[in-house]
């Protein structure tokens, strides 16, 4: 008999086990996927900082912009 409740025991928690894999392998994916684009995201911004004080510097520079009063 205590073989049997081992046994029965065992499978539902290899049962239990096989069910929650895809959704451990979805959160594993979810991990990796969000790590990617905090590296995007930190990338853009690095690039876009410097862009963005570059076309500055030129439309002060080297646009003449007049208003008529």
């Amino acid at each position: 008999m205590f073989k049997s409740t081992m046994s029965c025991g065992s499978a539902k928690a290899m049962k239990d086990v096989a069910e929650m894999k895809p959704v451990v392998q979805a959160v594993e994916t979810v991990k990796v996927r969000a790590t990617g684009v905090r590296n995007v995201i930190r990338w853009l911004y690095w690039v876009a900082v410097p862009l963005s004080g570059g076309v500055g510097w030129i439309i002060t520079n080297f646009v003449d912009i007049h208003l008529k009063r």
